[in-house]
């Protein structure tokens, strides 16, 4: 599915997020993976999420020593808000300058 927020420099911008998150929350919808929020935007400014499989499985059982990003898109500040207020919260990059 195509999402015209989504362009080739948010896109790229997405890496940011995973390499340098603000804020790491547990997905309450997949369990064994993590939502993320950084300093990355869409095209249209909306703090871009992205969701990160933290122990993927091959279909035999094997657990991978990656991570797998399953999806980045941009969410609207009080969505992003309410999605903070009500998640179990795993990390918070606690530096004023950013």
């Amino acid at each position: 599915m195509e999402n015209p927020e989504m362009t080739r420099n948010a896109i790229v911008a997405a890496t940011s997020v995973v390499e340098n998150p603000l804020i790491v929350l547990n997905s309450r919808t997949v369990s064994g993976s993590v939502v993320m929020f950084g300093d990355a935007q869409t095209s249209k400014g909306k703090p871009m999420m992205v969701s990160l499989l933290l122990h993927p499985e091959t279909k035999t059982g094997e657990v991978l020593d990656y991570g797998i990003v399953t999806s980045a898109y941009g969410r609207r500040i009080n969505n992003a808000q309410n999605l903070i207020n009500t998640s179990y919260v795993r990390y918070i990059y606690n530096d004023n300058k950013r």
